[in-house]
Parts: C-alpha cells; structure tokens; sequence
C-alpha cells in the first residue's frame, strides 16, 4: 500500500464544534528509514532529529507492524511494536 496523508480543511463550524479531525492517513516506514517523509506533509508537520516538531492538536497512532522507538518532550524514550 502507498503512504497516503489527507489534510482536511476546517471552518469556524468545525471549529464550534470544539472537536473535529484535520488529518487522516496511513505510513508504510520500512527498517532504517526516514520517517516522516517530510516531502509528503505540509511545513507544519515538518520534521528534524535537531529541531523536533511541535503539532497543534492530539494525535492517534496505530502501529499496525514492525516496531520501533516512541519519543516526545512529555515522554522518555518507549519500545512500541505492533498492536500498539
């Protein structure tokens, strides 16, 4: 399966809502391979091991595969694996 991202725009009905979805999408990252691909995603996702990313919202992500090593500046660095 290719990597697809779709980023939803929202309006200040949305935005009442105080609850809606701006991105959707599914990654195929292979062993030893840059993620994110940070040609596939707008500026705001952007990416870099020096300066990190700060996303405007709350995130769900399911590891469907593989394994790998989840860091953020609230967390210390955790094993995830499939199913996580």
């Amino acid at each position: 399966m290719h990597n697809f991202h779709k980023y939803l725009t929202t309006t200040d009905f949305e935005e009442a809502w105080g609850f809606y979805v701006t991105t959707v999408g599914y990654s195929r990252t292979d062993p030893n391979e840059v993620y994110p691909h940070n040609q596939e995603h707008p500026q705001t996702h952007s990416f870099t091991w020096n300066n990190g990313r700060i996303l405007d919202g709350y995130y769900i992500v399911f590891i469907s595969g593989g394994r790998g090593i989840f860091e953020s500046a609230l967390s210390r660095p955790t094993a995830i694996a499939a199913g996580a």
